[in-house]
């Protein structure tokens, strides 16, 4: 199989690279049919945030049964797709610059854990708005919510628990299903743990042999239609809320932040000191990875540069990371920890 094309290049880095030039502000994002050998490089180093490379990148090769070329080709398309669909702008912009509706009406929430301890992610179809929601808007609400995950998980999965009651064809459009089912399997693999749909009224079952056409097969196989009452063979009474047959009382509720509360912070020279550590990291990193493919045992001196590259990172958050619903609310913690 032929692997993706990853073109060296003597052109200067751009300076919306992770190591790239000074620029305050990154320009928007440039389809790219290829990544430069440099763009793929600093794309990674830029997309670990605060996992091991070890435990991000093991992903994608669980995903494609340990084929390493396969895998490879996965890591590079998922790289291509946040490069080229500007998934450090969305979170870098934040919620004032996403579509309102899905944030205000809790189309797509964060909330609890499962008797498992993975996070769920509610999901409420019937207040969809179809005509307000063009896939390159759309995306981005899809891409913000994944990221609020990113924090939210750790080393958890997420369950999806869809709540259909009340869902009419108003509501139904495909394209933005699509993209968030796509999203999913290619861009987040083995994060998916189950999706549980109840309330199901009968026109549904059209609606869902349409949706299963394009569902990645091992996404299809998680997905199990339930009860409500069923709900608590998977998530403990004290974690589901009382409208849902749970003990636990909280709602949904958001409010529009003000520009401060989702401001980031002024790029300043401690932010270049940051940058220009972590490309000295990274690059050492690489450079023990490579003595470690090559049979030296370096795994010692290799763990503790990933465990400086997540400390970076955590430095760097308040320059690039917009605080969130979930940061407002106490629901994410020291950047990504998870109190429910």
């Amino acid at each position: 199989m032929e692997e993706p094309p990853l073109q060296k290049t003597d052109t200067a880095k751009s300076s919306s690279s992770w190591f790239g030039g000074k620029s305050k502000v990154a320009p928007p994002p440039v389809e790219a049919e290829t990544l430069t050998y440099e763009q793929f490089e600093e794309e990674l180093m830029g997309d670990i945030m605060v996992d091991h490379p070890d435990n991000l990148l093991i992903r994608y090769l669980r995903a494609r049964k340990h084929d390493s070329k396969l895998g490879f080709k996965m890591v590079y398309d998922s790289i291509k797709f946040f490069h080229n669909q500007g998934f450090r702008e969305v979170i870098r912009t934040g919620e004032r610059e996403l579509l309102q509706y899905p944030l205000e009406s809790g189309l797509l929430y964060f909330y609890g854990h499962d008797l498992e301890g993975n996070a769920i992610l509610y999901l409420s179809p019937r207040v969809h708005k179809p005509k307000e929601s063009p896939v390159e808007k759309f995306s981005k609400i899809i891409m913000y919510i994944m990221a609020q995950g990113y924090l939210l998980l750790g080393d958890k999965k997420v369950t999806v628990v869809v709540d259909l009651k009340g869902l009419s064809l108003s509501n139904v459009e495909y394209a933005n299903v699509k993209f968030a089912a796509d999203i999913l399997a290619n861009n987040f693999p083995e994060v998916l743990s189950r999706v549980l749909i109840f309330n199901a009224p009968w026109i549904f079952s059209g609606i869902w042999s349409v949706i299963t056409k394009f569902l990645d097969p091992v996404v299809k196989d998680k997905v199990q239609f339930c009860s409500q009452e069923e709900l608590q063979k998977f998530i403990a009474a004290d974690q589901l809320s009382v409208s849902l047959g749970g003990t636990n009382t909280h709602e949904y509720k958001y409010q529009q932040p003000s520009a401060a509360e989702v401001a980031t912070k002024p790029q300043d020279a401690e932010y270049e000191r940051l940058m220009a550590e972590r490309k000295e990291l990274a690059y050492a990193f690489l450079g023990k990875s490579q003595e470690w493919v090559d049979g030296k045992s370096v795994e010692a001196e290799r763990d503790a540069l990933a465990q400086k590259l997540s400390e970076n990172f955590r430095e760097l958050s308040p320059y690039i990371w917009s605080p969130s619903y979930y940061h407002r609310n106490g629901f994410i913690q020291n950047f990504d920890e998870a109190h429910f």
